[in-house]
């Protein structure tokens, strides 16, 4: 299940979705807890274990090719026509692929997370019920019921308009822009806990906790 934690780490773990560089990924994440596979992941989809807690994440980066521009992203919007239609996509068989091999490997359920176009792999590659988090998830994909899958999305972001989200939560903080509002930049780890609390006491029919109260986890800074 996901908790607390495992939120507080999702803006980390988007915005390293899209580093190139492994040895400073590697570090970045060794000093989370986490160990990075770099036998299983690929440029797409990155494998990160935590082997004290038994955490394993599989993080699927968003558009950043042409491939994923003129294939993928037009895919996963026909998948709401046409179900299955996204799993043509080379790159949805790889990250289906990944995640097997992570899952068999570690004899541990992954937590599936993704970033806008990774959002959709990243619901997509998960088993039933499997827990997901996504982040400014590419709208008008068609909506997988999922109980276990928190979608957040942030307010100003145009591109998750139409968005069929599993446990919605709203980031309020817009960015500069809407590729800001859209972007993995200048997140605060903070928000994404508090509306995280905010939504399961709403769920649980529970009053809300002062803002100070709800918030566990101290603000982390970007990692560079």
């Amino acid at each position: 299940m996901i908790d607390e934690e495992d939120v507080e780490n999702l803006p980390f773990f988007v915005k390293e979705s899209y580093r190139q560089n492994n040895e400073v990924k590697a570090k970045n994440y060794k000093e989370r807890g986490y160990d990075l596979d770099l036998d299983l992941s690929d440029r797409n989809t990155h494998v990160a274990f935590d082997p004290v807690k038994k955490k394993l994440v599989v993080v699927h980066r968003g558009s950043k090719t042409f491939y994923d521009w003129a294939v993928t992203d037009p895919l996963s919007i026909a998948d709401r026509l046409f179900p299955g239609a996204g799993t043509l996509s080379s790159r949805l068989y790889k990250a289906k692929t990944i995640s097997d091999k992570a899952r068999e490997k570690y004899d541990v359920v992954p937590i599936q997370v993704g970033h806008s176009l990774g959002g959709y792999v990243a619901e997509t590659t998960a088993g039933k019920d499997e827990p997901v988090m996504t982040y400014n998830k590419i709208g008008l994909t068609r909506w997988k019921n999922n109980p276990n899958q928190y979608d957040f999305a942030r307010r100003g972001d145009i591109v998750s308009i139409g968005n069929n989200r599993n446990n919605p939560i709203d980031i309020k903080t817009p960015g500069k822009g809407f590729v800001d509002s859209h972007s993995t930049r200048d997140v605060d780890p903070k928000e994404f806990v508090s509306g995280f609390l905010s939504y399961q006491r709403r769920k649980s029919n529970l009053p809300s906790l002062p803002r100070e109260e709800s918030i566990r986890f101290e603000y982390l800074p970007d990692p560079d």
